[in-house]
């Protein structure tokens, strides 16, 4: 299968090091963590790394809401 090779988690945290906005900063991380290095085998960090995506994501677009802060 061809395609980019996957970013260690050094290389990911640096790319988002790169956004000056943390929300944008923090969801960057998570999506290529999700694309990469994750091993998706322990629920909670699988289930917890997409939740955050989620909440991100809805913040970005304007649909946050004051518990997605709190959680």
């Amino acid at each position: 299968m061809e395609g980019k090779k996957a970013m260690k988690v050094e290389e990911i945290k640096a790319e988002a090091d790169e956004r000056v906005c943390p929300v944008q900063r923090a969801l960057y991380y998570i999506e290529e963590f999700l694309r990469g290095p994750m091993c998706g085998r322990c629920f909670p960090c699988a289930m917890g790394t997409y939740e955050a995506r989620l909440r991100l994501e809805g913040i970005i677009n304007g649909e946050g809401r004051e518990e997605d802060l709190v959680a």
